[in-house]
């Protein structure tokens, strides 16, 4: 008979074990709650029931949403997340780095996050990485980590596959071509040169493998590329655009606010409170 989550609060050891490219941890009876906002995947569950649970996911705005044992949360690289809860929780994080999931045609922006996700498979890979005789082995922590970024890619970015009729090298030259431009004009034409093929097949491949057409793509990485420069520099807010591809630091607001929610200004706030979660409470 498989152990219950009540069973498991009791056996787990409270570690941090770390291995290229990710690490697993289990904290116990933890009062406050987390935030991230940072270069890697941030994958979690609770052990126990929380009912004064509460958090958010790129824009400020607390929603409550309890947890019950097993569920957690999933958010990709970048992404601002805070939950914060009023009682005792026991959870399990892990956190992969962005490159186990290179050879996957995955990229985080395609994730939709989450802080009530349900997934058994995370659960089970979860306690694999700490309750292994192999637990302390650095290369067992790989080879779960990888199985668990194969299990995200199909569970969670829609059973994302590179289609047939192009090759890997193609789908990464539009992606890396478009990373490296995404301060300058970026037109369909550019991208289709870049990955050597027509316009015709780059929309389909865009399309196919991140469910946007290549102008939504261009306009989220240019999004989450203002967002990381928001939070993570001091540069003005007309440097920020002007980094990120918006023609001026008007439109970056107005981008900001209808497809994330939030100004400038708020992000930067957003940011200031995940470094320091208690400062408004100082204050």
């Amino acid at each position: 008979m498989p152990p219950t989550f009540d069973d498991l609060r009791t056996r787990l050891p409270e570690v941090n074990i770390f291995w290229e490219g990710g690490s697993v941890e289990y904290v116990r009876d933890v009062p406050r709650g987390w935030g991230t906002a940072g270069p890697r995947w941030s994958i979690g569950f609770v052990l126990n029931t929380v009912e004064a649970h509460e958090g958010w996911v790129d824009r400020p705005l607390f929603t409550r949403m309890p947890l019950r044992p097993g569920m957690g949360w999933l958010i990709p690289p970048w992404t601002g997340a805070y939950a914060r809860w009023h009682e005792p929780c026991d959870y399990v994080h892990i956190e992969l780095d962005q490159s186990l999931f290179a050879d996957l045609s995955v990229r985080p922006e395609v994730v939709r996050p989450g802080l009530q996700v349900v997934d058994d498979t995370v659960v089970a890979l979860g306690l694999a990485l700490l309750m292994s005789p192999a637990a302390d082995d650095p290369l067992y922590g790989e080879a779960v980590s990888h199985a668990l970024a194969r299990h995200l890619a199909r569970r969670h970015a829609g059973a994302q596959r590179t289609p047939t009729f192009w090759g890997r090298g193609e789908l990464r030259a539009a992606f890396d071509y478009v990373e490296a431009n995404l301060g300058e004009p970026l037109s369909l034409q550019r991208i289709a040169v870049a990955a050597g093929r027509n316009s015709r097949d780059i929309r389909r491949m865009f399309v196919e493998a991140t469910g946007l057409t290549p102008r939504a793509y261009v306009l989220e990485r240019r999004l989450a590329r203002a967002q990381h420069l928001l939070r993570h520099t001091r540069l003005p807010i007309t440097e920020v655009a002007a980094r990120s591809g918006f023609k001026s630091a008007s439109y970056l607001t107005e981008r900001l606010r209808l497809n994330r929610g939030v100004t400038p200004g708020e992000l930067r706030r957003l940011q200031k409170a995940l470094n320091d979660p208690d400062a408004s409470q100082r204050a």
